[in-house]
């Protein structure tokens, strides 16, 4: 009998793990249809072959929460053989098969039974959610989304090439940030990382920088000569980027005074009268 109450046991924190991937996927930004089937796949070890699945591996905290559940997947199932190896092989039990069928399905039946009531499973997934957020397990960074990628957005590694405009000038006297170029990090010659150097750093041929910008705007930092054209240029890329800067404000400002704008009464002959 203790066998197969632990193989009940087994089960319904296989259930719990589950659910607890399953949540872990919601929180990364899946639907919750997608975020079960992907959860119950890895688990299980099949059918982790649909679309969904793209954007799970191509996701770094998803992988991870991916390759934990089929880690314990395989502890689980292995554990599960081996228990119901030891309640219908014992000879214990060899007398009471029967009876510990019956006692088993009896289990499942509750534990599915269960699964499904919506406020067992609200209840669970709430505090999964919360418990979750709050230790931090799981720390959501789509470096894509943030890094607005699709926008032509990159972060990129630009070398600095002896005699190019950006030699022998520190940070704060080339201006980048005018241009809407953040420097990130600089990469010396004999391998010393600078990591976010301050305005007074002074770049050297051969130094490697890591940049945030708009890939165009990089690639012609990249290629920039050191005479009177880099400064012509520097300052044309620099009013480019402050008209888009000004646009891109005037949008935010326009869709927000949408959203709070009043719906404008109705007219005509089905509009309600007004007080006089």
């Amino acid at each position: 009998m203790f066998a197969a109450v632990a193989l009940l046991v087994i089960i319904a924190t296989s259930y719990i793990v589950v659910r607890t991937g399953a949540v872990a996927l919601m929180l990364t930004g899946l639907s919750a249809e997608a975020a079960s089937f992907q959860a119950q796949s890895a688990f299980m070890g099949v059918g982790f072959t649909t679309r969904e699945s793209e954007a799970v591996m191509g996701h770094p905290v998803r992988r991870r929460v991916v390759r934990a559940l089929m880690l314990i997947g395989y502890a689980a199932t292995a554990t599960v053989f081996a228990s119901v190896m030891t309640v219908f092989t014992t000879q214990e039990y060899a007398h009471h098969h029967l009876q510990l069928a019956l006692w088993l399905l009896g289990g499942l039946l509750v534990l599915f039974l269960l699964s499904t009531l919506g406020v067992v499973r609200n209840t669970l997934t709430r505090l999964l959610e919360y418990a979750l957020t709050r230790s931090g397990a799981v720390q959501v960074r789509d470096y894509e989304e943030l890094l607005r990628v699709d926008k032509g957005y990159s972060v990129s590694h630009l070398p600095v090439a002896r005699g190019s405009w950006m030699a022998g000038r520190s940070l704060r006297e080339m201006r980048l940030n005018d241009e809407g170029v953040v420097v990130l990090s600089i990469s010396r010659r004999t391998g010393v990382v600078l990591a976010t150097p301050s305005a007074d750093t002074v770049l050297e041929g051969g130094d490697k920088l890591l940049c945030y910008g708009l890939e165009s705007d990089l690639e012609r930092l990249m290629q920039r000569p050191r005479d009177y054209r880099g400064e012509s240029e520097h300052k044309l890329a620099s009013q480019l980027h402050q008209a888009r800067r000004t646009a891109e404000e005037t949008v935010a400002q326009e869709l927000a005074e949408v959203a709070v704008a009043p719906e404008e009464p109705a007219s005509g002959p089905d509009a309600a009268p007004r007080a006089e």
